[in-house]
């Protein structure tokens, strides 16, 4: 099973490192939540690709949601959030709801 918390901090350092050597790169929680938004987008843009059209490229869409998931990690080292707890919250809070 994946450790969320350990993928953060990688995730974390590795926007630090490049943050270093690309200075107009941007590691701050507000940035990078523009930025989530905009991979929201792109991930949309390439499922209608996937699901719509004849061009069909298999890979753009899960790369896309790897990027979501990537940027909310960083975030989340950002932050200092148990990311892993708070998604285990999450899920238990929709099975609540599902169930009522």
């Amino acid at each position: 099973m994946l450790d969320l918390n350990k993928l953060k901090q990688q995730s974390y350092n590795i926007s630090k490192q490049r943050e270093a050597k690309e200075p107009k790169l941007k590691t701050k929680t507000m940035e990078l939540l523009k930025y989530c938004a905009g991979e929201v987008i792109e991930a949309q843009e390439a499922y209608t690709r996937y699901v719509f059209s004849s061009y069909q490229e298999p890979d753009d869409f899960p790369a896309e949601l790897a990027d979501i998931i990537n940027c909310v990690l960083i975030i989340a080292g950002l932050e200092n959030i148990d990311i892993e707890d708070a998604l285990i919250k999450c899920i238990e809070k929709n099975e609540l709801r599902a169930k009522s």
